[in-house]
């Protein structure tokens, strides 16, 4: 798929981590001078090799794919334009679809363009596909940016949530890239390792809003973000806290536009609660502390009363 790309002006950087089989003699057989073929002297894993493969690039920017996906024809060719004309983004990524044998193609992703609300969605969940990804080199090397091993399984995370305080992240609507699903998916063999680190930098961005959150408190605000409003119900006045915390922490760090945070955490809060409207609820709201920071217009309160007395 890469050599069918529209956009043509780029090299392939194929490192061969100590293979055993006959991936070295497939690489010779492509007979193309943009492929450059580096060998490792030994195995020596995933996120070693793409730190090694930063500085032995050239071009201005850098572009992932993974081994056994597929990259659409046009990718290359929007990526580079998209960059170009974004200056002060140093990462972006793209929409993507997944398939797999007897699976057929699905579109899976349109991730948010937005930077603040990239990084509001990576206090629950990445925001921003590694397959995807393009970046500009200079970014890493003038920030003197790698992987971190002691991430494994959930180093793009990591990655991703690192470039975030130096640069801007980015995505651009177009599906242009399948992903293929199999049992042997790092995502499928290493899960649980993945569940823990992918936690660990969660607790890291809520720490740098000044909030300490239990795993307990990141599944709470996972299942709010995600609309979850039976899973919520009966749990407002706890998730009230934490919202709370979050708005007061933001106050003080800066971590967030003020004005950008409240807009989206209210527009979370209001839908809650007009899902699960019942007088118990209405007797939180008129006395938690939350309704001085995410008030209810006139129609809201209207409409939320009504639900109320209905049940």
């Amino acid at each position: 798929s890469l050599f069918k790309q529209t956009y043509t002006n780029f090299e392939i950087l194929a490192i061969n981590d100590g293979s055993t089989d006959s991936s070295r003699s497939i690489l010779e057989s492509i007979s193309d001078n943009r492929m450059r073929i580096v060998d490792n002297e030994k195995n020596i894993g995933l996120i070693k090799t793409l730190n090694l493969g930063i500085p032995l690039s050239n071009g201005k920017y850098i572009v992932r794919a993974d081994a056994d996906d597929i990259c659409l024809p046009m990718r290359l060719e929007k990526q580079v334009s998209f960059m170009e004309s974004k200056p002060n983004v140093g990462i972006s990524g793209t929409g993507f679809g997944s398939f797999g044998t007897n699976i057929p193609l699905t579109e899976l992703g349109h991730f948010s363009a937005d930077h603040n609300e990239i990084k509001f969605r990576h206090l629950y969940q990445i925001h921003l596909m590694h397959g995807t990804s393009i970046w500009k080199r200079a970014t890493f090397l003038s920030n003197d940016i790698q992987f971190d091993p002691d991430f494994a399984h959930a180093e793009d995370y990591d990655l991703f949530d690192r470039l975030s305080l130096v640069t801007k992240l980015s995505n651009i609507p177009d599906v242009l890239y399948h992903i293929r699903l199999h049992g042997n998916s790092v995502s499928q063999k290493y899960s649980a390792v993945q569940e823990k680190n992918s936690v660990r930098i969660k607790k890291r961005i809520f720490k740098r809003i000044g909030v300490d959150i239990t795993e307990g408190e990141l599944e709470l605000f996972r299942d709010f973000c995600h609309h979850d409003h039976i899973k919520l119900k009966g749990r407002e006045p706890e998730l009230a806290d934490l919202i709370l915390k979050v708005i007061l922490g933001n106050r003080f760090t800066g971590y967030f536009p003020r004005g950008f945070l409240l807009t989206r955490l209210k527009k979370l809060w209001i839908g809650l609660c007009l899902a699960n409207a019942n007088p118990e609820l209405n007797l939180v709201l008129q006395t938690h502390p939350i309704k001085q920071h995410l008030p209810f217009g006139i129609k809201t309160q209207a409409k939320f009363k009504l639900k109320s007395l209905k049940k």
